[in-house]
This record gives C-alpha cells, sequence and structure tokens, in this order.
C-alpha cells in the first residue's frame, strides 16, 4: 500500500466535495424543492449512493494513478471531481436550469477526454469512467432537460 497515494486519493474528493458543498445554502435547496421534478428523479439516498460512486470511484482512479505514476491521469480526474463541484454552484448558484444542462454537458464530454485518456493504462479506470460518464449520459442530461422543460421560468 502506498501511504502517499492513499492520502492524496483520499484528500482530493474529500476537500472538493466539502468545499463544493459548503455554499449551498438553504435558500439554494429551497428553489430545488420546490421545482417540479420529473418522476424518475432520485430520492436523497439514490443521490448519496451516486456521490459516493463518484467520489470513491474517483479517489481509486487518482490512487492507481499515483501509483502508477501517471500524474496527467492524475490531474484529469482531480478536473472531474472540480468540475463536478464547480456545477453545484452553477446550479445551485446561477439557479438557471439550461445553463447547466449545457455545463454538463460540457462536463460529460471532460469526463469521456478523462476516459479516453486512461484507456490504455488502466482498464480499472476506464471502467470506472465509463459507468460515470454512461450515468452522465442517461440520467443527469435527460433528468435536466426534463427538469427545465417542467420549469421554464428558472
Amino acid at each position: 500500500m502506498n501511504t502517499r497515494a492513499l492520502i492524496v486519493a483520499i484528500c482530493i474528493p474529500l476537500v472538493t466535495a466539502i468545499l463544493g458543498n459548503a455554499f449551498i445554502s438553504e435558500a439554494a435547496l429551497s428553489w430545488y424543492n420546490n421545482l417540479s421534478h420529473p418522476w424518475y428523479k432520485l430520492p436523497l439516498a439514490g443521490s448519496i449512493v451516486v456521490a459516493l460512486f463518484v467520489y470513491v470511484g474517483y479517489g481509486v482512479i487518482i490512487y492507481r494513478s499515483f501509483v502508477k505514476r501517471f500524474f496527467s491521469a492524475i490531474t484529469l480526474a482531480t478536473a472531474v471531481i472540480v468540475a463536478n463541484e464547480i456545477w453545484n454552484i452553477v446550479f445551485f448558484g446561477s439557479r438557471n436550469l439550461t445553463l447547466t444542462f449545457w455545463v454538463t454537458l460540457a462536463f460529460a464530454v471532460l469526463v469521456l477526454v478523462q476516459a479516453l485518456h486512461v484507456k490504455t493504462k488502466d482498464k480499472l479506470s476506464l471502467r470506472i469512467s465509463l459507468i460515470y460518464l454512461a450515468w452522465v449520459v442517461v440520467y443527469d442530461l435527460p433528468w435536466l432537460y426534463q427538469l427545465s422543460v417542467m420549469n421554464p421560468a428558472n
């Protein structure tokens, strides 16, 4: 076990998760809860499971990349985690569902780039990345599109 890699792999997702959620206000949560939601909206417990998968999964990618000295993969994995938290700022800060949809589309491209980057170096990292990319494309984008259609004033 590489202790330094483990510390980096824990700290990057943990710090970004804390910072990304620290500034979500009660007013922003109230705004979100008062939106009309599609029937397939995940309950809070489901959202927590997805978030845990993302943070742990990308922690694994960072750890494996650190051990293999594949530092560009660490940079891209960190970019995905940071961009994921920027999404929170855009969504809850702007409260603009159309903008958030386009930001999510750009985010999906970043996840794809990150997945392609690890494709030949680490199959587990590739699988984790592709599962997350599938989630963004199959759930997040349709959910955001439907959310914006159901709440045109937002």
